[in-house]
C-alpha cells in the first residue's frame, strides 16, 4: 500500500485538473490512493466494484472449505480482515459506487465496506465479449467438457476433480479440458496430484484463438465458482454457443438466470453439479436453449462500446448532479 501511495503522490498536480478520480477495481490499495488524492485535490472519487460474494468467501469457514484447513488458509483469513479494515477506513471518501452487477454492490454495502448512503449505479451493460469470437460459435460439438478461469480455489479449482470423478461414474470415458494459468505452483502441484486417471487434461494458458476454438467445440462448461460478479468466462462461453453448469451464487443468477442455456446447482453440491453436467453431455440436441431470450442477451453484450457508453453516461450523470448551481 505504501508503494502505491508513494507512486501516485507524484500525480497530484495532474489530479487537480481532473473532474473525477476513478478506480476500475475495488483493490484496497487503490481505494487508499483515491482517498489520498481526494484529500490533496478535493476531486470526487468513483470506484467500480467487480467482486461479489466476498462476505461468504472471506469467512474462515468458507476459506477452509474452499482451500483446505491449513496455516495458509488462516493467513489468508487474517489478510482479508486487514484489507477489509483498510477498505472501510478509506471508503468514506468514495462519492459514487459503480457495479458490474447489483449483487456486487449489495455485497460491499451489506458488509459495511462502503457506507450505505453512498450513491450507486449498476452499469448496463457492464461487460462484453469481443465480437470477433462469434466466428468460432458453433453447435457442432465434440465429446468433451471445459473448465477455464483464473485457476484459484475460489473459482472451484479443487472441486473440479471431485465433480469429474462423479461424472465419470456415469460416463466412464468423459473428458475434461482445463485451460488457464495457476495462481501459484502450490495450487498447480495440488491440482495435478488430484486428476490422475480422471480423464482431465490440463493444456495451460493458451492463445485466445485456441481458447475460443476449444470452448466452442465443447459440449459444456463446468464452472463451480464461488467468487464472481459478472464472469467473462460464462459470457464468452455463451457467445460460443456452449452451455454452462454453474453454482447458483447471487451474481451469476442475476446476470444469467433468465437463460435456458445456463444450468444452476446449489453452491458446493458436487453431486448435483456432476448430474447436471452429465445431462448436458448426454443431450442429443440443445439448440432450443438458444432461444430469443438468448439472442437478445448476446446482442446486448457483444459491444465494448456499449460498456464504455454506460460508464461514460453514469459518470456524466453523477457530475451533472453534483455540479454547483449559481
Amino acid at each position: 500500500m505504501k508503494i502505491e501511495t508513494d507512486y501516485y503522490s507524484n500525480f497530484v498536480e495532474e489530479a487537480k485538473e481532473a473532474d473525477i478520480i476513478f478506480s476500475d477495481h475495488e483493490g484496497y490499495a487503490l481505494i487508499r490512493v483515491m482517498s489520498l488524492l481526494k484529500e490533496k485535490t478535493g476531486v470526487k472519487n468513483v470506484a467500480l466494484i467487480q467482486a461479489s460474494n466476498l462476505k461468504s468467501v472471506n469467512s474462515l469457514r468458507m476459506i477452509s472449505k474452499i482451500r483446505g484447513l491449513d496455516y495458509l488458509s488462516l493467513l489468508k483469513y487474517l489478510r482479508n480482515k486487514y484489507t477489509d479494515s483498510v477498505f472501510r477506513k478509506y471508503s468514506k471518501d468514495i462519492d459514487l459506487v459503480l457495479g458490474v452487477s447489483k449483487a456486487s454492490i449489495d455485497d460491499f454495502m451489506g458488509n459495511g465496506l462502503v457506507r450505505g448512503y453512498t450513491p450507486w449505479k449498476v452499469l448496463k451493460p457492464s461487460n462484453a465479449f469481443d465480437e470477433s469470437l462469434l466466428k468460432y460459435s458453433t453447435l457442432n460439438k465434440e465429446d468433451y467438457a471445459v473448465f477455464f478461469a483464473r485457476l484459484i480455489p475460489e473459482k472451484g479449482l479443487f472441486e473440479i476433480p471431485k465433480i469429474w470423478k462423479k461424472v465419470r461414474e456415469k460416463v466412464p470415458n468423459a473428458k475434461l479440458v482445463v485451460l488457464g494459468k495457476f495462481f501459484n505452483d502450490k495450487f498447480k502441484r495440488r491440482f495435478m496430484s488430484l486428476i490422475d486417471d480422471l480423464g482431465i487434461e490440463y493444456r495451460g494458458f493458451v492463445s485466445k484463438e485456441e481458447l475460443y476454438k476449444t470452448v466452442a467445440k465443447a459440449k459444456v462448461i463446468v464452472y463451480p465458482t464461488h467468487f464472481d460478479a459478472f464472469p467473462l468466462a460464462t459470457l464468452e462461453s455463451l457467445a460460443l454457443k456452449t452451455p454452462v453448469v454453474s453454482y447458483d451464487i447471487p451474481s451469476i443468477r442475476e446476470t444469467f438466470g433468465s437463460l435456458k442455456v445456463v444450468k444452476f446447482v446449489r453452491e458446493f453440491d458436487v453431486e448435483r453439479m456432476a448430474e447436471k453436467t452429465v445431462e448436458v453431455l448426454r443431450a442429443k440436441d440443445y439448440s432450443d436453449w438458444f432461444d430469443d431470450e438468448y439472442e437478445k442477451f448476446i446482442d446486448f453484450h457483444k459491444s465494448w462500446k456499449k460498456v464504455a457508453d454506460a460508464e461514460y453516461n453514469a459518470l456524466k450523470e453523477f457530475l451533472d448532479s453534483v455540479k454547483p448551481s449559481f
